[in-house]
């Protein structure tokens, strides 16, 4: 159960506050109404019955933490496989735990930085992965973190890693 004005983690647009309830007369169901923090437009439906299961409550600032303490012991050896890659990085994403998505960050970042290093090419599915997942990793550390821009999450992550 949730409460009007509760923030939750939605599993298809990442953090979002629940700002009402409405009754939809044609499949007789009552919805949670939500926006996403990202987006203030795009009006987001979740039935009632179904909350649990779309929605996730917000980590907490200890769990945050933890998930940051564990990023510098996760391997960093991608698939070279590109369908592979694809199916295996989208599981990861779409599991939507925290640790999933950071271990997701660091693959991608470290495939980026090796097809830099040879001059090849950054795939455009790659890309919208890491900025997918990033944004969904980000903006909840933010939010948790009551930082103010996603560039202080990654400073906030790189200096707590390094110490």
């Amino acid at each position: 159960m949730v409460d009007i004005g509760q923030v939750v983690v939605h599993q298809d647009h990442g953090l979002c506050k629940i700002i009402g309830m409405e009754h939809v007369n044609y499949v007789d169901k009552d919805y949670y109404v939500m926006y996403a923090k990202n987006d203030q437009v795009t009006k987001i439906m979740v039935p009632c019955d179904k909350i649990d299961t779309l929605c996730r409550r917000v980590i907490t600032e200890e769990e945050c933490l933890k998930v940051i303490d564990q990023i510098k012991n996760l391997d960093e050896k991608f698939i070279t496989d590109n369908k592979k890659r694809k199916e295996e990085y989208l599981k990861m994403l779409q599991s939507g735990d925290l640790l999933n998505i950071a271990h997701l960050i660091k693959l991608l970042y470290h495939l980026f930085e090796e097809k830099k290093a040879n001059n090849k090419a950054i795939g455009t599915v790659d890309i919208s992965m890491f900025n997918d997942a990033k944004n969904r990793l980000f903006s909840e550390m933010q939010y948790v973190l009551k930082l103010n821009s996603f560039d202080d999450v990654e400073l906030f992550i790189k200096n707590r890693i390094e110490n």
